[in-house]
């Protein structure tokens, strides 16, 4: 059994990031009057010049010029939907559509994205939870043009949802509650700074709370609670961070959630990414101690997690990161779970004829999408950074990646903007000398 991901891989490399130190050095600082009047503008045009591309796809792709067909194929389009195989078919699509136009209702997409900003220094570098950058800013563009597109063909509009599930995962991340706000009002306010008319933005529980009532909110909390014993009894008593691929190899063989694409199931892989999104305390102090920094002990602890130290301080530590991130994947799947058992579908508050989203389709109803362009990693805007590199001559194309690859193998350099301890974006060198005269640099946001 393979229990290790690409991320996973990376990590035990021997690719090199640049140190925290020497980032400054490396980067350069744009500033706010060229982002204001020249970068910006020029993803606003981008976006632009590829929704119309997109209408024009739409309509060869008709059979016919009906506003239901239309609609469909914008619903369909391979620029912004992934694995379509996995969700409702064309004629399912279809039956909504019409079912929606004849109550005059906008097609409501909603997706559960967007929780807060990964702080793993591997995957998107230094920095707190509350941080948005260009990642979040093309994927909200790019998810803007989606919904665009469709309300271009339908006569009600379309309205994207966006549920951020900071609240709900507060305990699972040990998120700090005022960071999940400001990361939601930057988000709301990159909203209403790109004039992105179609999309909305909701904290996950207070869209519950708003439609939920006291009765199902009681009973919501009480199959959390039920869900959680679940995990506890099956995956504590198995818990053995001497011989934790042993440990593995029982999650997956107790997990209560099967999956059939998947051979590890569910709560392995989710274990595997919720121990990339924690901060470890003694991780830090363990870089202060030996005069590292926090990204190269992070690395270390890491790389050498699965087998036991003969080091008494790194096996304490060691252990410690193992158990604080075997606690946190219960809690998120127990939240999860818990909202199974209570039938918390929260487009049907919308609609019955309400798109569910997923940026990981999976055999149902749910529409697979893509929140930005894909390239070697599947890494989404809220984990990694944006890196922006040369699509051909005249474009750049702009995708998310881990810190690790961008710095390792892409050899990104860092963009700051804003904030000079905190990364805008990375891109290549070519690309930076451009940046540092101020030229200007024109976007593709084709995902293809």
């Amino acid at each position: 059994m393979d229990y290790f991901n690409k991320f996973q891989l990376l990590i035990e490399s021997d690719i090199n990031l640049i140190p925290d130190d020497k980032l400054n050095q490396l980067g350069i600082q744009i500033n706010d009057n060229y982002v204001k009047n020249n970068l910006f503008p020029s993803l606003i045009d981008g976006a632009r010049n590829h929704l119309e591309k997109r209408k024009k796809a739409v309509e060869q792709r008709s059979f016919d010029k009906n506003l239901v067909t239309l609609t469909v194929e914008a619903l369909f389009d391979a620029h912004f939907r992934k694995q379509t195989h996995f969700g409702p078919t064309k004629e399912e699509v279809e039956k909504k559509v019409k079912q929606a136009l004849l109550k005059k209702e906008p097609i409501y997409l909603v997706g559960l994205m967007f929780t807060r900003k990964n702080i793993c220094p591997l995957k998107r570098g230094l920095g707190d939870e509350s941080t948005v950058d260009l990642a979040e800013i093309a994927s909200l563009i790019h998810l803007n043009n989606f919904a665009s597109l469709i309300a271009s063909f339908y006569p009600h509009g379309c309205r994207f949802i966006i549920l951020s599930e900071g609240l709900r995962f507060l305990k699972a991340f040990n998120l700090c509650y005022p960071y999940v706000r400001l990361y939601q009002k930057r988000l709301k306010d990159i909203v209403k700074k790109f004039n992105l008319k179609n999309i909305e933005i909701y904290d996950f529980e207070d869209f519950l709370f708003f439609h939920l009532s006291a009765k199902e909110i009681k009973q919501r909390e009480e199959n959390y609670q039920k869900a959680k014993e679940i995990y506890e009894k099956k995956n504590w008593p198995i818990f053995n961070p001497n011989d934790f691929f042993k440990t593995l190899k029982k999650a997956i063989d107790v997990d209560p959630i099967k999956d059939k694409r998947n051979p590890r199931n569910n709560f392995v892989p989710l274990w595997e990414s919720i121990k990339n999104s924690l901060f470890y305390p003694s991780v830090l102090e363990y870089a202060r101690k030996k005069g590292i920094d926090y990204s190269t002990s992070y690395r270390f602890f890491m790389k050498n997690l699965y087998q036991k130290n003969n080091d008494q301080e790194v096996e304490k530590i060691r252990q410690e990161i193992l158990k604080i991130s075997w606690e946190k994947a219960i809690e998120h799947n127990a939240r999860v779970l818990g909202d199974n058992m209570s039938k918390i579908y929260p487009e049907k508050f919308l609609s019955d004829n309400a798109f569910r989203t997923s940026i990981n389709p999976k055999p149902g109803d749910h529409l697979g999408i893509l929140a930005i362009k894909e390239t070697t990693s599947r890494v989404q805007p809220w984990h990694g950074k944006a890196f922006v590199y040369e699509k051909n001559q005249d474009k750049v194309n702009a995708t998310v990646l881990t810190r690790l690859e961008i710095e390792g193998i892409k050899r990104g350099l860092p963009v700051f903007y804003d904030n000079r301890n905190e990364v805008f974006f990375y891109t290549t060198s070519k690309i930076l000398k451009r940046l540092e005269k101020e030229m200007t640099i024109n976007f593709d946001f084709s995902t293809r």
